[in-house]
């Protein structure tokens, strides 16, 4: 082979060569790219692995406390017209005898729970009594339930630093605002797991009629309402009510009385 052949075939076998090397490079870079896809694949399922299980640890956690959470039954009281006012005995006692009555409703409350035969002592009982005080004390002193040196104010005081979980609430002046309390509190926990059942004081006023016939129509809440048994009820609400429906005599005052 002559120098001119041995040139052109090194020529050749080098730039066979550098294919190779350039196919060799190629190779490299796909093996790395792919380790990268790879690696960004690796580094999102951890991140999904680490966000489900913490996600499920959330979920657990959640449980837990809902399993942990005590159950309650709430009594809410509209007493803000005759038919759940509270015995003169412990509204001529001020905050004293709103401490007093705090104690009898819930001595009395309990009882009730038992006989519906939930567990008294897993079972809290929460109380909101709605009233405008101050048009409830004039009433109560016009019509002789009230001594002059008895303060309304005092006793729902009493009443409500009694028990951790029993309010009575003023509303103010305006009309039906006890009753949008008692609607809206209703509402915000008749479906709550933990509220177990309802008592309402709320069988003097016919204006609640429309608004619980949803509830009753319902069998899975209406097996959880009960009508607190105040003086009287309205005709309305008769319809309401359940046979058991318990009567708080030595807390409320009974305006049938002669």
């Amino acid at each position: 082979m002559d120098g001119t052949g041995a040139s052109h075939d090194f020529r050749n076998r080098f730039e066979q060569s550098k294919v190779a090397e350039s196919k060799r490079e190629a190779l490299i870079q796909d093996l790395i790219d792919e380790n990268d896809r790879l690696a960004q694949a690796y580094r999102k399922m951890a991140l999904d692995l680490e966000s489900e299980t913490e996600g499920r640890r959330r979920l657990q956690g959640r449980i837990h406390s809902l399993q942990s959470r005590r159950s309650f039954v709430l009594v809410l009281i509209d007493a803000d017209g005759d038919g759940y006012i509270f015995r003169d005995n412990f509204l001529n006692k001020n905050e004293e005898g709103g401490k007093q009555a705090a104690d009898e409703l819930l001595v009395q409350v309990r009882k009730y729970v038992g006989e519906l035969g939930l567990d008294t002592t897993k079972t809290d009982v929460v109380v909101r009594a709605y009233a405008n005080l101050r048009g409830l004390g004039r009433h109560c002193a016009r019509d002789g339930l009230m001594k002059a040196t008895a303060d309304l104010g005092l006793f729902a005081n009493g009443f409500t630093k009694r028990q951790p979980l029993f309010d009575f609430v003023d509303v103010g002046l305006g009309k039906e605002r006890a009753d949008d309390k008692v609607r809206e509190t209703l509402s915000f926990f008749i479906n709550n797991e933990q509220c177990k059942h309802v008592l309402l004081g709320v069988a003097h006023d016919s204006g609640y009629a429309p608004f619980l016939e949803r509830f009753v129509a319902d069998a899975l809440v209406q097996g959880r309402l009960t009508m607190l048994q105040g003086y009287q009820v309205r005709s309305k609400l008769i319809v309401l009510q359940k046979a058991r429906t318990p009567r708080v005599q030595s807390i409320l005052i009974d305006l049938d009385r002669s």
